[in-house]
Parts: C-alpha cells; sequence; structure tokens
C-alpha cells in the first residue's frame, strides 16, 4: 500500500515539475514598427484593399454594423 502510495506521489510530482519545464523562446517586439521588424503585414496591405487603410476601416466599421442584433432587426 505504500509502495502504491509513493510511486502515485512520484508520478505527480514528475507530471507537475514537466509542465513547468516548458521554455518560451519568442521574444515580442514593441513599438510603432514592431510589425515591419516582426515581418508581419498591415491587414489593409492585403490584395482585397490593395494598401488602402480607409477601405480596410470601412469594411470594419460595416461588419460591426451588421453584427450589431439591435441595429440588425430595427
Amino acid at each position: 500500500m505504500k509502495r502504491a502510495l509513493a510511486c502515485a506521489a512520484l508520478v505527480v510530482a514528475v507530471l507537475a515539475l514537466a509542465a513547468c519545464g516548458r521554455e518560451n523562446r519568442e521574444t515580442r517586439v514593441y513599438g510603432p514598427n514592431a510589425y515591419a521588424i516582426a515581418g508581419d503585414t498591415t491587414p489593409w496591405s492585403s490584395p482585397a484593399f490593395k494598401g488602402d487603410e480607409l477601405a480596410w476601416n470601412h469594411q470594419e466599421e460595416k461588419r460591426a454594423r451588421l453584427q450589431n442584433e439591435y441595429l440588425r432587426i430595427r
């Protein structure tokens, strides 16, 4: 009985330590040009908007209006 309890405690301890052992290897970049440094692009640089930020903003506003239940059922 004691041996089974000791083995169960050992397994729990090993699993607990294994969960804590993951290293975060990602580095975050902050600042106004963080997306360019990280290699990301802006949402409006996709072919659908051809770099037009204003068109992207209008599309986002339209999408938000269509998802508003109060405005949609009036």
